[in-house]
């Protein structure tokens, strides 16, 4: 009797230890962050070729998805020099769809936002290769309603918080997160202004970082 006891005990131990491990996995392989290659352009020359890639994180267990894209510039088939690891010539924080890569010249190539996000990274030069940003007119227009749609929110809270359906607490919470997104938007557009075009307009020279 001791001895089936013992075995039972055992084999629930185990059978513990087996559904812990692999929830553990599951939950890592749940957490683990994908890469996606959306767009691959090689240069006129064959020399140089850019991607466009989608990264998505989720920010926790059966939670939402952190999205954000990079281009890297990497040496080509026809590299003299191949460079041992991909340079990122962009990082774009927030942003769920990837930007349009096209070689404009033999050392130009040329990328497309066509997302909202917070830049991080954005070089204009690597080598030889020049790298100029163009951003969707949608997106630099609906830039231009950041303090407006801010207002408004802040107004729909409020009123909310007259009719009894918000407390003061969650007021001052939805001002702070209506705020936060338009500093980010508000930066956004300062980066445009500093460092891209906009979609339609004319083209200017942008001035290199020193």
């Amino acid at each position: 009797m001791q001895k089936m006891q013992r075995n039972s005990l055992i084999t629930a131990v185990t059978i513990t230890a087996v559904v812990i491990a692999t929830g553990g996995f599951v939950a890592c392989s749940i957490l683990k962050c994908n890469n996606f290659d959306e767009t691959s352009a090689r240069s006129p020359d064959g020399k140089w070729v850019a991607t466009s890639t989608v990264r998505e994180c989720p920010s926790g267990l059966l939670s939402c998805t952190d999205y954000s894209v990079f281009v890297t510039l990497s040496a080509g088939p026809a590299a003299l020099h191949p460079i041992p690891d991909p340079v990122r010539i962009l990082e774009d924080d927030g942003a769920a769809e990837p930007p349009s890569v096209t070689w404009t010249g033999t050392n130009e190539v040329t990328l497309k936002l066509a997302d909202f996000g917070t830049v991080r990274t954005s070089k204009h030069e690597v080598g030889n290769i020049r790298i100029k940003y163009v951003v969707a007119k949608w997106i630099w227009d609906r830039l231009g309603e950041t303090e407006s749609l801010r207002v408004q929110e802040d107004r729909d809270s409020e009123q909310l918080f007259k009719a009894g359906k918000m407390t003061r607490d969650d007021l001052q919470i939805s001002r702070k997160i209506n705020q936060s997104a338009a500093d980010e938007w508000t930066n956004f557009r300062q980066w445009i202004l500093n460092n891209a075009t906009v979609e339609g307009e004319a083209v200017r020279d942008v001035r290199l970082p020193r």
